[in-house]
C-alpha cells in the first residue's frame, strides 16, 4: 500500500502485491518463525530462503514482478517508502483491507493519524520511518511489554538499526525471553511431550569421556513413552551425546571440555512419543572453571635449551586472580604477579645480571580458593656465544 508524502492523510492501493503459493514449506514452519520477505533487486533471478532452523527465522527473496516456488507475483511494485503500508490478509480479494490478518504503516504522523485509526485491527503502526533517520537504515519490531499478541497491535515499535549486530530476541520468533508467547502461538497436540525449559547443567573442565552431564526432563500429559530424543544444535564439537531412551546427557570424548575455550554450551534438544514430537527446547550446560596445574615457564630467547644473554624475561600461564611466586635455583625472586584475565599470560623481566651456567625456573600459582599449585621446571643454560675473529689487515 502506498502512502505518498508526509503531508497526505490517506492510503492508496498502488504498491506491489505478492501471494504465498500452496508450497508445503509454508504449511511445515514451526509456529514462532519470523518470515522475513526481501525485495529483490530485478537482476535477482533466485528464490534463495534460507532453511536453517537453528535461528528461527526464514529468509526469503520477493523477485522484481516474478514469481518464484514460494510466492506468486500479482501486480505493481513492491518498493517500501518512508510512508508506506504493508498488509497481511486471506484469500485473494481486491480490496484493500478485506480479510485482513495484519497491518504495519511506516512514518504515521498527524496527517496520516485518522486514516490509521480507521483500519481493521490487530495493526501496528512505527511514527518513525523505515530508514530511522537521514543517516542510517534500520528494522522495525513490535514493542516488548506485555510479551502476547498485543505487542503487535497499537502504536509503536521498537527500532533497531543496521548498526545493532544483535536484534532482539523478544519478537524475533526465538524461545528466549518469549518462550511462553511462542509456545502460545503452537496448536495444541493431544498427548504431546513437553520438555521442561529451566534445565541447567554444570560439567568440570577436562572431565574424560563418558562423563555424566545431566537427565533431560520431559513431561507426558498422559499415557505413551518417551523415545528418541536427540541433540538438534549448539553441540560444538560434537562435545556431547543424549541417549535416545533415557534422556542422559554423557561427554563423547571427542574434544574436552574447557572453561577458557567455551565456558557455556547451549543445546537445543526434542524427543518424541511415539510419533509425535515434542517442543524443542534450549538447555545450558557450564563449563566449571578448574584450578589447573599451570605448564613449565617459558624463557624468551632461549633455543634448545640455551640462552645468549644473562638477563632473561620469564613468561608463564596461569588461572585468573591468581598469585604468582617465581623461583629461580628454588630461590624466591618475586611474589608481586598477579593474573587479571582467564588464563592469563604474566612476564616478568631478571634485572640484575645471573651468573653463566645451568639455571632453573619454576612458578607456584595460588588460586582465590588459596590453593597453590605448582609447574614444572625450566632449564637454561646462559652463555655468551663464541664468535670467530677474523683479522683484518688495515694496511691493504
Amino acid at each position: 500500500i502506498s502512502g505518498g508524502t508526509s503531508s497526505a492523510t490517506s492510503f492508496n492501493d498502488n504498491g506491489g502485491k505478492y501471494q504465498f503459493t500452496q508450497d508445503a514449506l509454508w504449511s511445515d514452519l514451526r509456529a514462532g518463525t519470523t518470515i522475513i520477505l526481501r525485495a529483490a533487486n530485478s537482476t535477482v533471478t533466485e528464490a534463495a530462503y534460507d532453511e536453517d532452523p537453528a535461528d528461527y527465522r526464514l529468509d526469503i527473496n520477493l523477485l522484481y514482478q516474478k514469481s518464484s516456488k514460494y510466492i506468486t507475483y500479482i501486480s505493481g511494485s513492491f518498493n517500501l517508502q518512508n510512508y508506506d503500508m504493508v498488509v497481511l490478509k486471506g484469500g485473494s480479494s481486491a480490496n484493500l483491507y478485506d480479510n485482513s490478518i495484519h497491518i504495519f504503516a511506516a512514518g504515521v504522523n498527524s496527517s496520516y493519524l485518522p486514516a490509521y485509526d480507521a483500519l481493521p485491527s490487530p495493526k501496528l503502526a512505527s511514527t518513525v520511518f523505515l530508514n530511522g533517520n537521514a543517516t542510517s537504515t534500520g528494522y522495525q519490531y513490535a514493542i516488548s511489554t506485555t510479551q502476547s499478541t498485543n505487542d503487535f497491535n497499537g502504536r509503536g515499535t521498537s527500532f533497531v538499526g543496521n548498526s545493532t549486530t544483535t536484534a532482539p530476541v523478544w519478537g524475533n520468533g526465538h524461545p528466549g525471553s518469549n518462550a511462553d508467547y511462542i509456545t502460545s502461538l503452537r496448536p495444541v497436540v493431544d498427548n504431546q511431550p513437553v520438555i521442561r525449559s529451566d534445565q541447567d547443567y554444570v560439567i568440570s573442565e577436562n572431565s574424560p569421556s563418558g562423563t555424566v552431564v545431566g537427565k533431560a526432563v520431559a513431561n507426558l500429559a498422559s499415557a505413551g513413552t518417551l523415545s528418541n530424543w536427540a541433540i538438534l544444535y549448539g553441540n560444538t564439537n560434537n562435545m556431547f551425546a543424549i541417549d535416545k531412551a533415557t534422556g542422559i546427557i554423557t561427554l563423547t570424548g571427542n574434544a574436552v571440555p574447557d572453561f577458557e575455550t567455551l565456558p557455556v554450551y547451549y543445546l537445543t534438544i526434542e524427543v518424541y512419543n511415539g510419533a509425535i514430537r515434542s517442543n524443542s527446547v534450549q538447555i545450558i550446560i557450564n563449563v566449571e572453571n578448574m584450578n589447573e596445574v599451570p605448564a613449565a615457564p617459558g624463557i624468551f630467547g632461549m633455543t634448545a635449551g640455551k640462552l645468549n644473554g644473562f638477563r632473561p624475561e620469564v613468561s608463564g600461564t596461569a588461572e585468573y586472580n591468581s598469585k604468582i611466586a617465581l623461583y629461580v635455583d628454588d630461590v624466591l625472586v618475586t611474589d608481586t604477579i598477579t593474573t587479571t584475565e582467564t588464563r592469563a599470560t604474566w612476564t616478568h623481566k631478571i634485572t640484575e645480571a645471573m651468573s653463566p651456567g645451568v639455571h632453573t625456573f619454576y612458578f607456584t600459582a595460588t588460586g582465590i580458593d588459596n590453593i597453590s599449585l605448582e609447574s614444572p621446571k625450566t632449564e637454561v643454560l646462559m652463555m655468551l656465544e663464541n664468535f670467530d675473529i677474523i683479522a683484518n689487515n688495515i694496511l691493504t
